[in-house]
């Protein structure tokens, strides 16, 4: 299985290319305009199945399968009030799993935006998460703001709730690079290449962990001329 996650920094459909020449069986963008507006005909890869979520129909997050043995649907219990992080569930012939896709937002108070929302909705999702969930997308976070702001959850307390869960970063365990001390950026604040900060993450239960093939985050000039965010991908053999 080869997912991946881009926040493309909106226009997806001028931009899918560049993802689909990865072959993904299912792909999480961040940032694309609703599927209405995107002519997938058009694409190299047409979709098996397609959801979008989003309160502008230029910018949602849009989750994708292109394997006609992989179908996605939103789970029963899918809570608004959690807008971006949104529960699918993935179904295969030998495996049902639940993908949680991260695009964490701005909200009009500042003690309950980006990490919060998803610490949030971690917690009400919590008796859906095992083994084999994926949780990947824009977290819009690090431990290096933990200290910023005081707020309900920081950075470090959803990573410690998720590995209280047996959930962690796919890349800080591959790396074995502690959080906070990444070294390949994810995003470059307005497109900065002296702006580097690691914020979009692949969490992965510990069924994914023996299955890992591959991980990879795209560089710096690559994709800058696409987004201000680059991609991470993962490969699992099952």
């Amino acid at each position: 299985m080869n997912i991946i996650s881009w926040n493309c920094n909106m226009a997806f459909r001028k931009k899918a290319e560049n993802i689909l020449k990865y072959d993904p069986d299912i792909m999480v963008i961040l940032e694309s305009e609703s599927k209405e507006k995107i002519d997938f005909i058009k694409h190299s890869k047409f979709p098996h199945q397609i959801i979008w979520d989003g309160g502008n129909a230029n910018k949602g997050l849009l989750i994708a399968s292109y394997n006609k043995d992989y179908d996605i649907k939103i789970n029963d219990l899918y809570n608004k009030n959690f807008k971006y992080v949104l529960p699918i569930d993935i179904i295969t012939k030998e495996h049902k799993f639940l993908l949680l896709a991260v695009w964490a937002k701005n909200t009009s108070n500042p003690f309950t935006s980006y990490v919060v929302q998803v610490s949030r909705a971690v917690n009400f999702y919590k008796n859906l998460l095992n083994e084999k969930t994926i949780i990947i997308g824009d977290f819009n976070s690090n431990k290096i703001w933990d200290n910023v702001n005081k707020k309900e959850a920081n950075h470090s307390d959803l990573v410690r709730s998720l590995e209280a869960l047996n959930i962690q970063s796919l890349y800080h365990n591959i790396t074995k690079l502690d959080q906070g001390k990444e070294t390949e950026p994810t995003f470059y604040l307005h497109k900065k290449r002296d702006k580097p900060y690691h914020i979009d993450y692949l969490f992965v239960g510990n069924f994914w962990l023996e299955k890992l093939t591959k991980l990879e985050i795209g560089n710096f000039d690559d994709w800058i001329k696409h987004s201000d965010h680059m991609p991470i991908m993962g490969q699992f053999e099952v």
